[in-house]
């Protein structure tokens, strides 16, 4: 646009030229021209403005980290007039970060036209990706005006990591091993550990028969089983430490990136297993710890989904603190605290804890030196390509 309006100074000036050593008919019309087009121009341009419609179409778009990502605008014009040009601008912002990208679409359109485009995106990161439709103009056939409409869309697309077709892990034969002093059960949910009644109910189709309580089916009349208990001991919890140094190098979001990644992984892996769990972190915005109770994907998307809608922290390892300070919440056989940095904290866990603890430790480079080399069991992840560390890994 800038080009076509030094153009068009340069013509009015030569038109000028023209006038003064010209003065008749024609040199009088060529001048008036010049001055009246932009008028004119921009009369055309500000009657079409609001008449241009855009739509950004994110639905069922589910993205991987470092593949493409089709998001598709839809552009019509709603009017008997063609538009020159349409000009989208379209903001693309990292949610944990303060990166963002800027593309610029350009489209023509005939009257009561409607088109689709197509923009491939590529990821770089875990997380929520915001696209911003933040500018949309539409220029004249000289690139001299153009009218701006005031419309803003938003949306989000979720990007998560890549998973291959098969993740290549193995479980130990005593991974979900219970402890001989089970003494937590859950109140919301049945097991099959008969030492605690979590329920009495009526009789169901393929109950056990030593299940059924003898003395009070006698009383009511009705077949009545005890329901067993389910020990929270015999779990798993995965623990995600959303740190980042403040200073946001491409290491630092590697390792954030890759803290993520195996937060996904291993929790799918975990459902693949038949295997519930929690899924644990710290939201810095909100303030607090949060938890999910993990069933299926959709509560693994769900819980990574608000993982990604709050914000890293940098000053301290507030995940790591939350269980040093109340370590008896920590109820679950199996701990899987996912780092991208050996913090010194972990050495204040209880030893019963640090026992059950498995630690993966994201990092790029070389390993740091930290006293918890030797308190706990450490599976280095390498944070810019986590996948084939996965590979034929035994937990």
């Amino acid at each position: 646009m800038r080009r076509s309006r030094i153009t068009y100074g340069v013509l009015c000036l030569v038109m000028v030229w023209f006038f003064i050593m010209y003065q008749n008919y024609v040199s009088f019309l060529g001048l008036g021209f010049c001055l009246v087009l932009p008028l004119g121009l921009f009369l055309y341009v500000n009657a079409l403005r609001e008449q241009v419609r855009v739509w950004l179409d994110t639905r069922d778009v589910l993205g991987n980290r470092g593949r493409d990502i089709p998001i598709k605008l839809q552009v019509s014009n709603d009017s008997k007039m063609a538009m020159p040009f349409v000009e989208i601008t379209l903001q693309i912002k990292y949610g944990f970060y303060a990166e963002e990208k800027t593309l610029l679409l350009e489209v023509p359109l005939k009257p009561k036209e409607k088109r689709i485009l197509q923009v491939d995106l590529q990821p770089m990161h875990v997380g929520n990706l915001q696209l911003k439709v933040g500018r949309i103009r539409v220029l004249d056939f000289f690139r001299l005006t153009a009218g701006r409409a005031r419309k803003t869309l938003v949306n989000t697309v979720t990007v998560l990591p890549y998973v291959p077709d098969s993740l290549g892990m193995h479980l130990s034969d005593d991974f979900l091993r219970s402890s001989d002093d089970v003494t937590h059960f859950s109140p919301y949910k049945p097991g099959d550990d008969a030492s605690e009644t979590f329920v009495i109910r009526e009789y169901r189709p393929g109950d056990k028969m030593h299940r059924i309580h003898w003395k009070l089916s006698a009383k009511t009349s009705d077949v009545m089983v005890r329901q067993a208990s389910f020990p929270i001991e015999n779990s798993v919890a995965i623990y995600t430490e959303l740190y980042c140094p403040a200073r946001y190098t491409p290491d630092d979001k590697s390792c954030v990136d890759g803290v993520l990644e195996t937060t996904y992984m291993m929790s799918l892996f975990l459902l693949q297993s038949g295997i519930e769990h929690q899924l644990h972190w710290f939201d810095h915005a909100g303030g607090g710890p949060c938890s999910a109770e993990i069933a299926d994907e959709g509560d693994l998307f769900a819980a990574m989904s608000e993982m990604f809608t709050g914000s890293l922290y940098w000053e301290t390892p507030l995940m790591a603190k939350e269980m040093v300070k109340d370590p008896a919440r920590v109820q679950a056989n199996r701990v899987l605290y996912i780092t991208p940095k050996l913090f010194e904290e972990l050495d204040n866990l209880p030893y019963s804890l640090q026992r059950k603890t498995v630690m993966f430790y994201c990092h790029v480079g070389q390993p740091e030196d930290s006293p918890v080399w030797d308190r706990y069991r450490i599976i280095e992840i390498d944070a810019a390509d986590p996948q084939p560390d996965f590979m034929d890994l035994v937990l």
